[in-house]
């Protein structure tokens, strides 16, 4: 099974492609930062050109991503617009291929990997030669992957946190 994990971000939007053992690419996509009619239109296009070149590109089984959630008190009422129109797109291409997408809950993936293989405050402490985004990614890949392959629990993130050469480690775009 290959899958694509996203933590979706307004600013950074990383991607972790996994198959059952194997970490093929951790990533991010440039997002869609304007809302303004031309600045839309172009943006929104590029987006999709980018996701559809990435699904060609691993033809992933499944699509799992973050859902957006706004905090009390946090500034969630234009990122999560920007976030949740780019999950809209995705989810909408992902259609019009057969791919399903699975949104996940931040608490959802995180409490399955904290019980499982001890409580830590970020992923980053799993992969300390990624970005805290893409930590996060392939966090949500580990989730998705142990769920589909139950003899992997408890192992597949002690086996991937060895991996050291992703091909984008640790570098956030500016």
């Amino acid at each position: 099974m290959r899958i694509i994990a996203l933590d979706p971000g307004s600013k950074n939007f990383a991607v972790a492609v996994m198959d059952d053992r194997k970490v093929l690419e951790t990533l991010y996509l440039k997002t869609i930062r304007s809302l303004r009619w031309d600045d839309f239109e172009a943006e929104s296009k590029g987006f999709r050109t980018r996701w559809f070149d990435l699904l060609k590109k691993y033809e992933p089984d499944c699509v799992l991503a973050e859902r957006f959630m706004a905090r009390p008190g946090s500034n969630g009422k234009m990122v999560g617009e920007y976030i949740n129109i780019m999950l809209g797109i995705i989810s909408t291409v992902n259609a019009s291929k057969g791919i399903p997408t699975h949104l996940v809950t931040p608490s959802q993936w995180k409490n399955y990997l904290n019980n499982r293989y001890g409580k830590v405050t970020s992923m980053k402490e799993h992969f300390p030669h990624l970005s805290v985004h893409e930590s996060d990614a392939l966090g949500i890949a580990v989730y998705a992957l142990e769920g589909e392959y139950p003899e992997q629990k408890g192992k597949l993130l002690k086996y991937v946190k060895r991996l050291r050469k992703y091909p984008h480690v640790g570098k956030v775009p500016k």
